[in-house]
């Protein structure tokens, strides 16, 4: 069995309702109402404004003028790696004033949803109750996806009472079996505890699932340690592989507190530690100065050039180089025309950005240089056909007062 497969909603924001900010809702309704579920004549739906089960999703409220089986149908779904291999089931809540009875099918899209054997409940008057379909597997890892389609079958006797329709969600059937908690309660527990647990249906294995929701979040934070600690102390000398072919072993490095290697998720607490949050962009006239492949924010917790390191010539330097091509060099120079608290920046003009002649300005070179400024100094920039080596020139080194590199 795979390791960390995440419990969550399977189906799109259309399919599952989500009610998102208010300045969404409009476009939201419109398309659940003509792409997300669909209903077979002659039952119609519409979106209930004054009647729902939590503000966080739409409510669906369908009409049926007639005694005839209402069907509610929700429009072909992808499943993919690695969910397509695990056992799925799709639930809902439902409510009327009249009794119901409700059979949910969970099939593939190319299939008839009469060729699956359906969870049929009784849902009771006047109260919202859960329905559950059938357990699917859609296919094997080898599978890149599978298309699904729910199919839910309302049968009442009285035409005229509206059925409310809420919360749909396809997810796994036994989230319990990657909590890290449970499995270790399993060995706790009388046996006969898992041997009803087994024996229940819709929903199956319910104690399993009760100690789940009590403790799923905790198993996750526990997940995340396993991954970031994956190797004890003794085992670090013995391991053999380097990373981009230097020296450093992989396993003296984390995935906690390397830049290279962190997770996405983990850089704003690497920031932290360099100084101060991260900037999501730079831009000039609204537009972005970077290429789009660059991750500028790793970037920024591997430099500390906008952090602690912040007005350093190294730290401009760095930061400069991120908007310029080729050889990407620059010299960074204060005093300035004896200026004390002028900076100017020079850079190449073949490699700054702007198709600038010499002697002009790059905005990208002075707003990437920003964030790196001593505060109560002025940065200066100037494009140069090429660099002079210059004696005394405080870039290079003062004569017999500082190495020359």
């Amino acid at each position: 069995m795979r390791k960390n497969v995440p419990q969550k909603n399977l189906l799109s924001s259309t399919l599952s309702l989500e009610r998102l900010s208010s300045a969404e809702s409009q476009s939201l309704v419109s398309n659940i109402l003509s792409s997300g579920w669909d209903l077979d004549e002659p039952s119609t739906f519409s979106i209930s404004e004054d009647f729902y089960y939590l503000g966080t999703a739409f409510t669906l409220k369908v009409v049926n003028p007639t005694e005839d089986d209402i069907v509610i149908k929700g429009v072909e779904s992808a499943v993919s790696f690695p969910y397509i291999s695990e056992k799925l089931i799709f639930h809902a809540l439902l409510f009327c004033e009249t009794d119901l009875t409700v059979s949910v099918y969970l099939h593939p899209s190319n299939d008839a949803y009469t060729t699956v054997t359906p969870f049929t409940q009784q849902i009771i008057a006047g109260r919202w109750m859960p329905a559950f379909s059938n357990e699917y597997t859609f296919g094997d890892d080898e599978v890149p996806f599978a298309s699904v389609e729910i199919t839910i079958v309302i049968q009442t006797d009285s035409p005229a009472e509206a059925v409310f329709f809420t919360l749909p969600t396809l997810t796994l059937n036994e989230p319990h079996e990657y909590n890290q908690f449970y499995k270790l309660s399993t060995t706790m527990f009388p046996d006969i505890f898992k041997e009803v647990d087994m024996e229940s249906d819709a929903p199956k294995y319910p104690f399993a699932k009760i100690f789940h929701s009590m403790t799923a979040d905790a198993s996750r934070a526990m997940d995340k340690y396993v991954q970031m600690s994956s190797f004890e102390t003794f085992e670090i000398g013995h391991a053999s592989s380097s990373v981009d072919g230097t020296p450093y072993n992989t396993l003296t490095k984390s995935e906690l507190t390397s830049p290279d290697l962190m997770q996405p998720e983990y850089l704003e607490w690497g920031a932290m530690l360099r100084g101060g949050p991260t900037i999501s962009d730079v831009k000039v006239n609204n537009v972005s100065v970077f290429d789009p492949s660059f991750d500028f924010r790793r970037w920024q917790v591997e430099s500390a050039a906008f952090g602690h390191a912040a007005g350093s010539r190294q730290s401009i330097k760095s930061a400069v180089s991120n908007v310029l091509s080729g050889s990407r060099v620059s010299l960074v120079t204060p005093l300035w025309q004896g200026q004390q608290f002028q900076i100017m920046i020079r850079t190449l003009t073949s490699e700054t950005p702007g198709n600038l002649s010499q002697g002009a300005t790059s905005p990208s070179v002075l707003a990437v240089a920003e964030p790196t400024r001593p505060a109560g100094f002025v940065f200066l920039h100037q494009t140069v056909n090429e660099i002079n080596f210059i004696l005394n020139d405080p870039d290079f080194g003062v004569f017999n007062q500082s190495d020359l590199d």
